[in-house]
């Protein structure tokens, strides 16, 4: 092929600078194949032609001959050439011949120098992409050459040495398969410090690789203690190098620590980081300690990033590469290292950049925590590592809140149930570990740790299974009953009477969630965490328990774990004998709290339990008076404790028992009521204008009328101590708005007839009436009257009496309030005990003298949050009782009965609602007459006959709707006769 025939190779070349890959992967093929044929001057021709083109500036030319110009050496000199084709040239000409093209002569512009610089960097990574160096039995001294070829370029110009350094860094992992590739690693490191790049990232990378490669290799003395840069002794100096700072250098010659240092920032960590950061991953003792002389990744960490990236002096910029190598830590670092990385500086830098959005450095902040999360996701292990480091020692306790990030939420939500064991165990210990001068503080940080280990149960999916939920409870029993051992006392703060309260309040919530859960109510939590407390008793050496007991409440509370062991022993699948042993256990743990009436409900629990071992159903009054004791406390944990007890003895509550539950509902809602719900005594002069002044604030709904029995109270043996709202609870329940409506409409009328009788009060003493209508005139003339100081002092005497007696109304109006909301509160949690009941038994007969009282209830009560309540159980019992679910009558006179008092109790009130209700329930009670006996219709016709005549006869009021639903109700029933028939 003459020189000529090179014309046609032209347009692929001038593609070569295309920006479309393809383009230039077709135009790279064209020549490569072009030249397969070609004679050695066309073949030199596109080589020089590839050289030179590597400085052009132009498109992506660069890329497109750097490739090339890989292939083409591969095919000319590897093993891919053909055997009777003699080389082009030799090495050492390729490597003169590119040092010739990308190197810039004359008077030329920065920008065409950069191209050379970057042309010549292309070129040396094409020959040793090219792997032909590398084939057999490398020349040392052409190794040696395009090493000082790269070092050189480096050290020259700044902004491409890592670019250099790195070309050398990939390529030395080819020198393992190599028969002299020790020799070749070595003249690596001598050329390094020939250059004087010993002492930068990229000479670090390269000595690190060598003792990876060749852990033989003796490399030289100096720089680098002891030969290795991850010495202890050049801990100092290798977080300079990394820093890349000039400093770094002192050792070197002034005339060349100039090359140290970079000169422009990069956006991303030199890549020296990561090898180093691998080498110690690798090494599973530099963890936790300094090993063998090695720096440990601890000390690693603190000196070379805590103290240099994340110091108050650093720049954004290295704090910026700081939350990069962090993230990187997250992402790939084993477990024992993540526990290091949570170091002073860097936690303060954390948290500043999280807590405000318009922080330089926030993205990169929380861009780490979201790759924290990440891995917590898939190393559920690493997550008490991270707790600890967030929230203790350089943390602060309330990390979240503090950054306004969910950090900690998503961890514990993401961690699995081995995680969470461990999750328990950080947050004991910090809880435990907790020192401070500042009391507060101390119980503050105890209370968020608490708080944060509920929010994991709470958020969880749980079950008794999970080995987890124990230990927390254990945990919270442990910190609330027990002191800690006393030889370690003097290292931490010990928990303050309030720490502890709060723990066992915390204790509380965990049963009460615990009960709730459908996966773990089975399984009798306060049972075996009363056990464990036991089993600490019995190692007085270490544990001592806070309560003492008199003699008296120690017998009682050893009888009664006796007790709770005999009834594990036999309750087996028995839900009776379970719900007896969780209402006992939580009562002994109010025995624990100190709880006043604790040791009575014990002494109950033991009656009843002893009382009617072999048959419940005797004793259903005195369980709903135990269950009504139990339910007037606000306790979330003891309504759904009551509920399940409620839930198993359902079947065997007899009539008397229900009647328990009505009385409640038939209570005025009063201080009157109260009295009589509470059992509280009056004192005389309250009671002779109770009726008085109660009448001024309650309305017309509110009263039952004549032919509404008054509430006689329930005569329960234990009565509860106190009002519901009186009885301390974090998780009290909430009065409805309407409820908080209607008490701010009365208090404002009521205060406005108060300021009245003030002001008439005040006016007699001075002898005026002050109001607004007085004119200008008589005011001037009192303010110009003088009064003597005999009079003022009077004046001062009736004017103090004035405001005393307005304060105790004051007082007493606030006390009617309360009275009304207590017991409103407690036919609330009637309503809730009544609908638990519907739910198991509402086939059972009995349950259609529940109609009656919620239809009372419904009507006569001031609140219409309960009076809404009554009536939407009342229609789920309704729904209920369809098909086979029908009650079946047993007594058939109570039946009638209550369809008399039905019809009775909608003629009492006209309103609509009311009246639906009454209508439904009627006609539930004709369809459980018919449904017994097809004659009784008869009857249901003549009472709803009599009840219409009454309504026609004008001698009561009643919505037309309980006639025009009876009449749909025969429509349809007799329909379903002629389809029978």
């Amino acid at each position: 092929m003459a020189l000529d025939d090179f014309a046609p190779l032209r347009s692929h070349f001038e593609r070569l600078a295309e920006d479309e890959e393809d383009v230039r992967l077709e135009a790279s093929l064209g020549i490569i194949s072009g030249l397969d044929l070609a004679s050695i001057d066309i073949l030199r021709k596109a080589l020089d032609r590839l050289l030179k083109g590597l400085a052009s500036g132009r498109k992506s030319a660069r890329i497109g001959f750097s490739v090339t110009l890989t292939e083409l050496l591969c095919r000319t000199y590897g093993p891919q050439r053909s055997q009777d084709r003699a080389p082009l040239l030799s090495f050492d000409e390729v490597l003169d011949l590119l040092q010739s093209r990308t190197t810039p002569r004359g008077d030329i512009s920065g920008q065409e120098e950069r191209d050379h610089c970057l042309g010549r960097l292309f070129g040396i990574e094409a020959i040793l992409k090219s792997r032909v160096l590398f084939e057999g039995s490398v020349s040392e001294t052409a190794w040696s050459r395009i090493l000082d070829l790269t070092f050189d370029l480096a050290r020259k110009k700044q902004w491409l040495r890592e670019e250099c350094g790195w070309i050398v860094f990939e390529n030395l992992q080819t020198l393992q398969d190599i028969s002299n590739g020790e020799g070749l690693m070595m003249t690596a490191i001598e050329r390094l410090c020939v250059n004087d790049l010993a002492l930068s990232p990229e000479g670090v990378a390269v000595w690190l690789s060598s003792l990876e490669l060749f852990p033989g290799l003796r490399q030289p003395k100096d720089p680098w203690h002891h030969r290795d840069p991850m010495s202890v002794k050049n801990s100092t100096k290798l977080a300079r190098v990394l820093k890349e700072c000039s400093s770094a250098t002192q050792e070197a010659t002034e005339s060349h620590s100039s090359t140290q240092q970079r000169s422009t920032w990069a956006s991303k960590p030199h890549f020296v980081w990561d090898v180093i950061l691998r080498s110690l991953y690798k090494d599973k003792s530099h963890a936790h300690g300094e090993s063998r002389g090695h720096t440990s990744f601890a000390s690693f960490w603190t000196t070379a990033i805590d103290e240099s990236l994340f110091s108050a002096s650093a720049s954004k910029e290295r704090k910026h590469w700081g939350f990069l190598l962090c993230s990187n830590v997250f992402r790939e670092a084993p477990e024992g290292c993540i526990a290091h990385v949570f170091t002073r500086n860097m936690m303060r830098c954390l948290i500043n950049q999280l807590c405000d959005k318009e922080r330089y450095l926030h993205r990169a902040a929380l861009k780490s925590m979201k790759d924290l999360q990440s891995r917590a996701t898939s190393s559920p292990q690493i997550v008490p590592h991270v707790i600890r480091g967030l929230e203790s020692g350089n943390g602060v306790y309330n990390f979240d809140q503090m950054t306004k990030t969910k950090t900690i939420s998503t961890l514990l939500t993401r961690t699995d149930e081995v995680g969470m064991e461990g999750v328990v165990h950080a947050f004991d210990d910090l809880i435990q570990q907790l020192k401070g001068d500042d009391l507060k503080i101390v119980e503050s940080s105890r209370q968020a740790f608490a708080d944060q280990i509920m929010f994991a149960l709470r958020n969880r999916t749980i079950d008794a299974s999970q080995t987890w939920i124990y230990s927390l409870l254990k945990m919270f029993a442990r910190f609330g009953y027990f002191a800690t051992d006393l030889n370690e006392a003097h290292e931490r703060t010990p928990l303050s009477d309030a720490s502890r309260n709060m723990v066992r309040t915390r204790l509380s919530s965990c049963f009460a969630h615990l009960i709730s859960k459908r996966t773990t109510k089975d399984t009798v939590w306060p049972y075996k965490i009363l056990r464990y407390l036991r089993r600490l008793e019995k190692q007085p050496e270490k544990w001592s328990l806070v309560i003492e007991f008199d003699p008296h409440v120690e017998k009682v509370r050893l009888a009664t774990l006796k007790n709770l062991k005999a009834l594990d022993v036999k309750s087996g699948q028995n839900t009776r004998d379970r719900a007896l042993q969780l209402l006992q256990s939580l009562v002994l743990f109010q025995l624990y709290n100190g709880e006043s009436d604790a040791l009575d409900v014990l002494a109950e629990l033991q009656t009843y339990q002893e009382s009617h071992a072999q048959s419940v159903e005797d004793g259903s009054q005195q369980f709903i008076e135990l269950v009504l004791g139990f339910a007037s406390q606000r306790s979330t944990l003891f309504r759904k404790v009551i509920e399940q007890v409620l839930a198993a003895f359902a079947a065997a509550i007899d009539l008397e028992g229900l009647h328990l539950f009505f009385d409640v509902l038939k209570a005025e809602e009063s201080t009157l009521g109260q009295q009589i719900l509470f059992d509280q005594e009056a004192e005389e002069d309250e009671l002779d204008g109770i009726e008085t002044s109660e009448a001024e604030d309650e309305g017309v709904r509110g009263r039952p009328d004549d032919k509404t029995p008054q509430a006689n109270g329930i005569h329960t043996k234990r009565k509860a101590s106190s009002p519901p709202n009186q009885t301390k609870s974090d998780e009290a329940e909430q009065t409805s708005d309407s409820d908080l409506a209607s008490g701010e409409a009365m208090d404002t009328d009521s205060s406005e007839g108060e300021t009245s009788r003030l002001n008439s009060a005040l006016a007699d003493i001075v002898g005026k009436r002050w109001n607004d209508n007085a004119d200008d005139e008589t005011m001037a003339s009192s303010e110009s009257e003088e009064m003597g100081d005999d009079e003022m002092f009077a004046l001062d005497e009736h004017m103090a009496a004035v405001f005393k007696e307005q304060k105790k109304a004051t007082s007493k109006k606030k006390e009617r309030q309360n009275a009304k909301q207590n017991v409103l509160d407690f036919k609330n949690r009637v309503l809730d005990l009544i609908q638990i009941y519907i739910k198991h038994q509402h086939s059972n007969p009995l349950c259609l003298h529940v109609i009656l009282a919620l239809l009372s209830v419904h009507r006569i009560t001031s609140s219409k949050q309960i009076s809404t309540k009554a009536g939407s159980i009342l229609r789920e019992y309704i729904q209920k009782c369809k098909g086979a679910d029908l009650p079946t009558v047993r007594y058939i006179d109570e039946v009638w009965g209550l369809l008399q008092e039905v019809h009775n109790e909608s003629k009492r009130d006209y309103a609509r609602a009311h009246a639906s209700a009454c209508s439904q329930a009627s006609l539930l009670l004709v369809k459980a007459l018919v449904g017994l006996d097809r004659t009784n219709i008869d009857g249901v016709v003549s009472q709803y006959a009599e009840t219409q005549r009454q309504w026609l006869n004008g001698t009561c009021r009643v919505q037309p709707l309980l006639f025009s639903d009876f009449l749909s109700w025969a429509t349809s029933y007799n329909k379903q006769q002629e389809l029978k028939f």
